[in-house]
């Protein structure tokens, strides 16, 4: 669950998730929030790989992925990400100026993207 005020942008590239507000270095983005969010089993996204694959983060160690409930699933592909994981932490890697475009190293955020490689266009 997001915990900074952001807003939704369609942009040259797709749609993106923009912040309204100055995010410093290092502040907490993103919390977990069991009744928002939520894991999915391999069992239960019958039909629905595509869409688990754009929006969600697949977890190895819990052999599961994971769906923001929230416009967290917006966050947008870069190699010059402002926000970093570390765990299941989400934080700002650079400050954020209101306007920004909030974006993350999907090689960092999760393991399908490790193992697979991109297979959409990235920024």
């Amino acid at each position: 669950m997001l915990i900074v005020n952001t807003y939704l942008k369609q942009g040259d590239k797709g749609l993106g998730l923009y912040s309204r507000q100055k995010i410093q270095f290092d502040q907490k983005i993103i919390q977990t929030e069991s009744a928002l969010d939520r894991w999915y089993y391999p069992q239960q996204i019958n039909g629905m790989a595509d869409f688990f694959c754009k929006y969600a983060i697949y977890s190895e160690e819990k052999g599961a992925w994971y769906l923001f409930g929230d416009n967290a699933r917006f966050i947008r592909h870069s190699r010059n990400p402002n926000i970093c994981k570390a765990g299941f932490h989400y934080y700002a890697c650079a400050a954020v100026h209101p306007g920004d475009e909030l974006l993350a190293d999907y090689t960092q955020l999760c393991d399908w993207v490790r193992v697979h490689g991109l297979k959409f266009r990235q920024s």
